[in-house]
């Protein structure tokens, strides 16, 4: 309970300073510019919002430490393996995701796909990661595909092509001139 609060409290103050953070940056156009009681101000709605969100945890901490206070000494037992419980399924699923994640990646760099994109590709099991990767492979091909054909497209050069009488008798008799020099 003690570290899940700490990981939550981190949490909190980690997106209270993203929210400071955004609220500082300078909007597109002419540089705003804060004074002391903006920021003041800023920095007392961040602590206001993190003292809300300790106090919301301290009483859902302290409900459930009278809820089991309350229980018989075989329902706190039953709660803490049900709260145990749920805590390993949890873990178990995050583990799965990242070993279905690993593999996605290494079926990626196997087929020559970029591996950036395994996160995205990856499905709730083997068999949808595989559908997911198939397909992700045709649209990528695809796309490359078109990609090179549009930098290659073009007007085609005209190399070693029929010239013209005009021109022909131009380029004899500048050749002759040059011969007389």
């Amino acid at each position: 309970m003690a570290e899940q609060s700490n990981a939550q409290e981190q949490q909190e103050t980690t997106q209270a300073a993203e929210n400071v953070e955004t609220k500082a940056e300078p909007a597109p156009g002419p540089e705003k510019t804060f004074t002391q009681a903006d920021l003041d101000a800023a920095i007392a709605e961040a602590k206001a919002e993190w003292k809300a969100g300790l106090k919301e945890q301290l009483e859902n901490a302290k409900s459930e430490g009278e809820k089991l206070a309350k229980m018989t000494a075989a329902e706190r037992k039953a709660e803490e393996e049900r709260i145990e419980r749920e805590k390993f399924e949890k873990e178990k699923a995050e583990f799965e995701r990242k070993s279905i994640v690993a593999e996605v990646t290494r079926q990626l760099a196997d087929k020559g796909l970029p591996v950036a994109f395994a996160e995205m590709v990856a499905g709730a099991d083997a068999e949808q990661s595989k559908a997911n990767i198939e397909a992700f492979e045709k649209a990528w091909n695809g796309a490359v595909e078109a990609a090179v054909k549009s930098k290659l497209g073009g007007k085609t050069p005209n190399i070693g092509g029929v010239q013209s009488n005009a021109e022909s008798a131009d380029f004899f008799s500048v050749i002759k001139e040059n011969q007389r020099i």
